[in-house]
């Protein structure tokens, strides 16, 4: 690098450019963060040479440091779109060859037993609204209209999360709906059962039996431990972390 205009340093060791090179280092750095190591390093490094060969050029003009600045801020902020998009096919890419059910907690085995649980919620949601609808239609007080109505577009938006559990893409945003639609299927099913079925009556008075507080202690047991479960296995699938953990 050589000196131009006197004393002036060359737009490459002046202290605008540098400025500006970490500047644009820092947004590598950022947009490229939890990608492959090998596929991030090659494109901070292109990064590099770019604004090393700028630098360069600005010399061989004799363009001012602060101009260089300007210039290099410019094409950096012109092409941030460009670079959110490399970063959206890197990751596409990735979820495309590595399944993001691959391993550990994110595993198919949870996968099976997320599906498996959330349809039997789902098959117990659907059964009582099976025997609301006929006591509807009569005209019975118990259990009330809001409760029916109540039940059955929770077991109608718990059906599409059930839907959503079932493809790879869209498993995080299952686990989601799953971790809010479950329970309300379970607490509008389980009030409604209470005044319809003499059967789910003999087994709530026997486990009543073992103590007055056992119910309660069970029911909100299962209605804290399935959200919790879901949104455990929807933070697990999330895009990103699984992008991470397949690394």
């Amino acid at each position: 690098m050589t000196a131009t205009a006197g004393r002036r340093p060359s737009p490459s060791r002046s202290a605008a450019y540098r400025r500006a090179v970490r500047l644009v280092a820092r947004w590598a750095a950022f947009y490229t963060r939890e990608l492959d190591p090998h596929v991030a390093g090659d494109r901070r490094d292109e990064i590099t040479s770019d604004l090393w060969e700028q630098g360069a050029d600005a010399d061989a003009r004799g363009a001012s440091g602060a101009t260089t600045e300007l210039s290099i801020l410019w094409r950096a902020a012109r092409g941030i779109p460009a670079d959110l998009s490399w970063r959206r096919a890197r990751i596409s890419r990735r979820q495309l060859t590595v399944s993001p059910q691959s391993r550990g907690w994110s595993g198919r085995g949870s996968a099976i037993i997320a599906v498996v649980i959330a349809a039997l919620v789902l098959a117990l949601g659907a059964t009582t609204v099976g025997r609301l609808v006929p006591n509807a239609l009569r005209g019975a007080l118990l259990p009330s209209s809001t409760t029916t109505a109540s039940l059955a577009v929770a077991c109608a938006l718990l059906g599409c999360a059930l839907v959503l559990l079932t493809r790879i893409r869209t498993r995080w945003l299952g686990a989601a709906w799953v971790a809010v639609w479950a329970p309300a299927v379970l607490t509008f099913s389980m009030s409604a059962l209470g005044d319809v079925s003499a059967t789910f009556q003999w087994y709530r008075d026997s486990l009543i039996a073992f103590g007055p507080r056992w119910w309660d202690l069970a029911w909100f047991a299962l209605l804290g431990a399935l959200p919790l479960f879901y949104l455990a296995l929807a933070v697990a699938w999330f895009p990103s972390r699984s992008a991470e953990a397949s690394r």
